[in-house]
């Protein structure tokens, strides 16, 4: 993935975690904002593992 894409997976994650993170604090239930939690940190996570990577291969 190319740095712009990785920008973009990353701000979907972190859209993911921060809606989850809401929707645990108004009190929803936990099966509704489960999946919403390890979808954004894969994706964050993902996102970040691959720029830090690419990141290292750019400066070699």
């Amino acid at each position: 993935m190319n740095r712009k894409t990785n920008l973009i997976v990353m701000v979907i994650g972190a859209i993911s975690l921060l809606f989850s993170i809401y929707s645990a604090y108004v009190g929803r239930p936990f099966s509704e904002y489960f999946f919403g939690l390890i979808i954004g940190i894969s994706l964050f996570g993902v996102a970040y593992i691959n720029s830090q990577k690419q990141r290292n291969k750019d400066e070699d």
